[in-house]
Order: C-alpha cells, then structure tokens, then sequence
C-alpha cells in the first residue's frame, strides 16, 4: 500500500491522491490518511506537486503528487 492524502473541498468534495512513487510503500499502512483541507496545506506538510520526469509521463500537462518520504529519496521510510 503506498503513502496517501485526503484534500477535502467543502463538505460534500475531496481528493484521495495516492503517491504515484512506484517504490512508495506505507510503513505502517493501518494509520490513518492524513486530511488536509486545501493543497497549499499539503504541500506545507512536505507533499509535492511536480513534472519532474522522474515521477510523471512528459506528455502529462497537469503533474503529480508525491509523498514526503519519496520526494526526499527515501521510500519505505513514511
């Protein structure tokens, strides 16, 4: 199971984004998804919105979240 986030929008809209790391792996998977309630606070939190190539398909205009632990190089460690 990889790190995940919930970006809640109001009451009734979220997003649950999953790291898009093929090498991400939860360390503890039974704890709970962090929620943040907009995406300037999830990335204050250390996640990543990016185009880097490593991460995401060149021909992907709209880029991809990757968790803290991930981005940092350090997968398996969340």
């Amino acid at each position: 199971m990889r790190n995940s986030m919930i970006v809640e929008h109001g009451f009734s809209s979220f997003d649950h984004i999953i790291c898009i790391c093929i090498d991400c792996e939860a360390k503890n998977p039974n704890k709970s998804i962090p929620t943040f309630y907009s995406f300037k606070y999830a990335i204050d939190s250390g996640w990543v919105h990016t185009k880097e190539i490593k991460y995401c398909d060149p021909d992907n205009w709209g880029g991809v979240w990757v968790c803290p632990s991930c981005y940092k190089g350090k997968c398996n460690e969340a």
